[in-house]
């Protein structure tokens, strides 16, 4: 290799689009410690819910589960209650990044369940590294000009909250920030389901492509609460998940943090 090619200065590539990053962001590889995490599957598998007792029945009979587990409706219900708590403050966040520890307070207030809390930090402190050191030396300035600040260990911003404000500096629109958003919690129970031998990778695969309408509801359900009842008047719609979620740590023997 001659002296003049090794001095070179290197290619100014062109930056990165936003549907590259989003791509980037909903990536199964993006190291947010989900492997670590189930959303509470693991404990639902281990805890069914049971009819009331049958006084008229005899001490031998045993009860038997009230609905059966299926990982449709499990994720389902997962989505829902999602767009109904997460998905609001994700938008919120995005709109209005300025306050986004103001909101990153008030969701904190929303989670009554500390494993589902601890699990939400995580993985915010995982993308506050990879924003800092994979995504911001790539951005183009603001509008004003100005280079974008690193977020400091100040910014312990719960996943959505720091979701959103990573995805308004990257140009990733609002909608497309709640359906990453959305469809990466969709890819994380799966994930966790195959490892726990629920379903292989090809219903896995399968249950990934029914669930996408889900999805999309979720979309449009959680920009209609934002609008409509505002951050005030979201929180978690499935309480069981709560109280699931809140029993994975009591479990004798656990392959996931929540």
């Amino acid at each position: 290799m001659s002296t003049s090619t090794a001095t070179q200065s290197p290619i100014q590539l062109p930056p990165p689009s936003p549907s590259h990053l989003l791509s980037l962001l909903t990536d199964s590889a993006l190291p947010l410690s989900t492997f670590a995490f189930s959303s509470g599957l693991e404990s639902r598998l281990s805890h069914p819910p049971l009819q009331p007792p049958n006084h008229s029945s005899t001490a031998t009979q045993s009860p038997t589960p009230k609905d059966p587990f299926t990982l449709p409706t499990f994720l389902n219900t997962t989505l829902y209650s999602t767009s109904t708590l997460a998905v609001p403050f994700l938008l919120a966040t995005h709109d209005n990044p300025t306050r986004a520890s103001e909101l990153n307070a008030q969701y904190t207030a929303q989670l009554l369940c500390p494993v589902q809390a601890r699990a939400s930090l995580s993985q915010g402190r995982a993308l506050r590294k990879i924003y800092n050191e994979s995504i911001l030396p790539l951005l183009p300035p603001d509008a004003s000009g100005q280079l974008r600040p690193k977020l400091t260990v100040q910014e312990g911003w719960h996943i959505p909250i720091i979701w959103a404000y990573v995805c308004h500096c990257c140009g990733i629109s609002r909608r497309d920030a709640a359906w990453g958003f959305l469809w990466g919690v969709a890819k994380g129970v799966v994930s966790a389901a195959v490892r726990l031998a629920v379903c292989g990778p090809f219903v896995g695969q399968r249950v990934l492509v029914e669930i996408g309408g889900a999805v999309e509801a979720g979309v449009e359900r959680g920009i209609k609460w934002e609008a409509e009842k505002g951050i005030g008047g979201c929180g978690m719609s499935w309480w069981g998940g709560e109280v699931v979620g809140g029993r994975q740590e009591i479990l004798y023997s656990r392959v996931f943090n929540s």
